[in-house]
């Protein structure tokens, strides 16, 4: 089963223009209220957009580097429903819920409180082996509570790199 990660470079497209803007509105009404002017004026000039640009920049590299998604394979020994069970309460402990799973495919969405850039937790299940999609901190965090080993011969791959 082949399922795409959201790479680097899809995390910054996403996050990169909408906080320049957010944060060049906010210099701009910023400014406006100290000089005592209309925000049109303030935001004419080039300080406000310098700033959300730079601000943009910085916080989609931030975003990109720290949520972008991986795809890692873990072997799992024994029962499938006690494997299941066990991701899905420690999932719920950090606030992914479950959606209605496709086959064996299931995928978790992060609540408000996971975080608005988490990104949805995909999980495919073939034989004794799992392969995992998600936000890189939460796929590591998953494999590290559940003490599953790796597969050695499927190597973590990070998108986009």
């Amino acid at each position: 089963m082949q399922m795409r990660p959201r790479s680097f470079w899809g995390t910054f497209v996403l996050s990169a223009p909408t906080a320049g803007l957010a944060f060049s509105t906010a210099s701009a009404l910023m400014l406006a209220a100290l000089r005592r002017t209309a925000i049109g004026e303030v935001f004419g000039e080039s300080q406000a957009l310098v700033a959300g640009c730079a601000f943009g920049l910085f916080f989609g590299l931030f975003m990109g580097w720290k949520f972008r998604s991986i795809t890692t394979s873990v072997r799992f020994d024994g029962d499938l429903e006690v494997f299941l069970s066990r991701l899905a309460l420690h999932l719920a402990e950090v606030g992914y819920h479950p959606e209605f799973p496709i086959g064996r495919v299931f995928t978790f969405r992060p609540d408000f409180a996971a975080g608005l850039m988490a990104g949805r937790l995909t999980i495919a299940f073939e034989n004794e082996r799992a392969t995992i999609v998600g936000p890189i901190t939460t796929v590591h965090r998953l494999i590290d509570v559940l003490a599953v080993r790796r597969d050695s011969r499927v190597a973590s791959t990070t998108a986009g790199e």
